[in-house]
């Protein structure tokens, strides 16, 4: 039972993740009771509507409260003295707007695994040409490459130079 939702989604998902242990045996159930037209009522249905945070892991949690956080809290504090029709409109559209955030968010981290991925397992047969398709990997502008990315493959172009026959 989560009497009291946090905030922060990322909490959120510590707390779940106390709960559902590795090798436990059986799916864990949730339980969360709220006032109906209450603040918790908001952050209840963000969480399950808006984020699915109760049925899978949350993906994007830090960028999700920065992009909506400040739009919960002030919908979650005037939800229970405002007209019923509007307020839940208000919410229904936060709610929409959460859904295609999150699933953009997804889809970004799912693309930037891939890129990772094939990054790392690339091994040339040889040196030459292996710069040009760094400098191609880098050049290229839709996706920030960070520094541990940077040293992957770096270590990973080292490796198969040391690997290749008359270097």
């Amino acid at each position: 039972m989560l009497f009291d939702l946090p905030l922060n989604p990322e909490l959120l998902e510590q707390r779940i993740g106390r709960l559902d242990r590795i090798g436990q045996a059986q799916d864990i159930q949730i339980h969360v009771p709220y006032l109906a037209h209450s603040p918790q009522e908001v952050l209840a249905r963000w969480y399950h509507e808006g984020l699915n945070a109760f049925e899978s892991n949350l993906e994007g949690g830090n960028e999700l409260r920065r992009q909506f956080g400040r739009a919960v809290h002030d919908l979650a504090l005037e939800y229970a003295v405002a007209d019923r029709a509007p307020a839940e409109a208000e919410l229904a559209g936060l709610l929409q707007r959460t859904q295609t955030a999150r699933q953009e968010i997804r889809q970004r981290l799912e693309q930037g695994r891939d890129r990772l991925l094939e990054l790392n397992s690339f091994r040339p047969r040889r040196r030459n040409g292996s710069s040009a398709r760094f400098r191609n990997k880098i050049g290229n502008r839709s996706w920030r490459i960070t520094c541990s990315t940077c040293l992957t493959i770096l270590a990973s172009t080292l490796r198969s130079w040391r690997h290749t026959p008359g270097s």
